[in-house]
């Protein structure tokens, strides 16, 4: 692997051109997805889906340790590339990118598709709060002020820092006419009084899809 990146494979080395059998005497080539946020709820069943009931190649990508029980019991996925937690966005970027290249740039072999199925929630901080260890010399209204912007940053980190992670990723290693996807919420779509972090990194989010999609086909 690059250096700095911790990876992990499960099967035999990846092999671009596969086919499989289609059970009707034909072969299609071999489908192959990058899931971020393999580890979660969401990205294992997807992982699961993708790689044990499809048998697609699936890279998995998430904070977790490679040698961790989750990882060693993921289901269907093939390899795996271990994202830098509470990373800036610009190293999980870097990292995601050295370690997909790491599995499939050698052989100049694409990707099929890239699905960011990583997330959180978590509602805004309360007025009025106890403070850490009771600490009456702390300000309240700082201390609220600094538990909303907390907030903020960590729904950032969650639901919106993936989606700029993968889809840059999918700009360099997705085939011609491939699938980026991402999870969104109608929490974009309106106002969320009690959730402004998670509203407004889901706004993000979807902005950046728009936007994204747009560019993707003016570059063809």
């Amino acid at each position: 692997a690059g250096a700095g990146v911790s990876v992990r494979r499960f099967g035999s080395p990846w092999q671009p051109g596969l086919h499989e059998n289609t059970g009707r005497g034909g072969r299609r080539p071999k489908v192959n997805v990058l899931v971020v946020g393999s580890s979660g709820v969401l990205g294992s069943t997807i992982t699961s889906r993708f790689g044990d009931q499809f048998g697609w190649h699936v890279i998995g990508a998430d904070v977790t340790d490679p040698q961790s029980v989750e990882v060693d019991d993921q289901v269907g996925m093939r390899d795996y590339v271990q994202l830098p937690k509470d990373a800036p966005m610009a190293d999980q970027a870097s990292t995601l990118y050295r370690g997909v290249k790491d599995f499939i740039g050698k052989e100049n072999a694409l990707l099929d598709a890239v699905v960011v199925a990583s997330g959180g929630w978590a509602g805004d901080a309360v007025m009025g709060a106890e403070t850490p260890g009771n600490d009456d010399s702390v300000d309240p209204e700082e201390e609220y002020i600094r538990q909303s912007a907390s907030t903020c940053e960590r729904m950032t980190r969650m639901n919106y820092q993936p989606v700029v992670c993968g889809g840059l990723v999918a700009r360099r290693f997705v085939r011609a006419n491939g699938l980026f996807v991402m999870i969104g919420a109608s929490a974009a779509l309106s106002p969320t009084p009690g959730m402004l972090g998670y509203g407004s990194a889901k706004a993000a989010a979807h902005h950046f899809l728009q936007s994204y999609g747009s560019g993707s086909m003016q570059d063809g």
